[in-house]
């Protein structure tokens, strides 16, 4: 017989809600969240919203032992079945910001996701808002990629300084002058103010003016719960995670470029998952893993942020 485990009503098809059964106050024994009643909430089956490559990356994730793994496919099914749908207005302005976001494809064909430790703008401070930006944008971009394919990997690229952009050098010779290209940080403190600016090539919400500055938007403790959150509901999902640092000027980014790659060595203890963290030094490196012609301008590549990025 199927586990059942709380849900809320509206992650429901019509076809879905006719398998739910009413929930009981003596069926539930965690504290609701403050925006959830018990009204919300209904018994569903675990097995019918999973299929066989959710439960293969359960097993797999678990060590191939059965029996851990049926116990992460209760609990995570419980989390989700709760957690989803992220409401938005807890965090517009994390999703606005363009902190977390998926584009483009690595060479492999899976999708590419970026991590923004530094955004314009001080940072709220507010770690649940950045988490469920997080949750929100990767949740739905897997649930639209998983109708071309349900063995669904990503590549992480988490940027821990300000953006790079593709700048033009001019290079003098003896018959000549050429343009050269090379990838270097932004070394101004915020976006320029030149009639040229570009907000999706700079990396920067539109709606924002030129000249603001670069703040760190995350720190140790943010950081360490979303690789917990991540490793524990979303096992084999990952096929890379690409470290970037950058020339940070506050001690903020040290400290949070530190405890990233600290979190890697102790706090990642799984082998298989370890060796799929790479740290780069500079952000020429990610065209070994990303085409140029898929790499975000502010990864050092051509294309500019899609709009959606910045959008709520």
């Amino acid at each position: 017989q199927d586990v059942r485990v709380p849900t809320r009503r509206c992650n429901l098809t019509g076809d879905e809600a006719q398998l739910a059964t009413p929930l009981s106050e003596a069926h539930v024994s965690f504290n609701l969240p403050q925006n959830l009643s018990l009204n919300d909430l209904v018994s569903f089956g675990v097995l019918n919203k999973l299929n066989r490559d959710d439960l293969r990356c359960f097993y797999q994730g678990s060590g191939c032992n059965l029996k851990i793994a049926a116990v992460r496919v209760v609990n995570s099914a419980m989390w989700r079945g709760i957690t989803f749908p992220i409401d938005k207005g807890t965090c517009r302005v994390e999703l606005q910001s363009g902190q977390f976001f998926h584009q483009g494809k690595d060479y492999k064909g899976n999708a590419v996701f970026y991590f923004r430790n530094m955004c314009v703008g001080r940072w709220r401070a507010d770690g649940d808002a950045v988490i469920n930006a997080v949750l929100h944008r990767l949740e739905s971009t897997l649930q639209k990629l998983s109708t071309e394919s349900s063995n669904i990997k990503i590549t992480l690229v988490v940027l821990l300084g300000r953006p790079y952009v593709r700048r033009k050098k001019r290079e003098k010779t003896d018959k000549n002058d050429k343009m050269k290209e090379d990838y270097e940080q932004d070394q101004d403190e915020g976006s320029s103010g030149s009639s040229e600016w570009d907000p999706f090539i700079e990396g920067v919400n539109p709606r924002l003016q030129p000249g603001e500055k670069y703040h760190v938007h995350s720190n140790k403790k943010l950081l360490l719960r979303l690789i917990e959150i991540l490793l524990r509901h979303y096992p084999e999902r990952l096929y890379k995670a690409i470290l970037v640092p950058g020339q940070g000027h506050s001690y903020g980014y040290f400290s949070t470029a530190v405890a990233t790659q600290m979190a890697i060595s102790s706090y990642i203890h799984e082998t298989r998952t370890r060796a799929k963290c790479f740290v780069l030094h500079r952000a020429v490196e990610l065209q070994e893993f990303i085409p140029v012609s898929q790499l975000v301008t502010i990864a050092g590549g051509d294309v500019p942020l899609h709009p959606s990025v910045f959008e709520c």
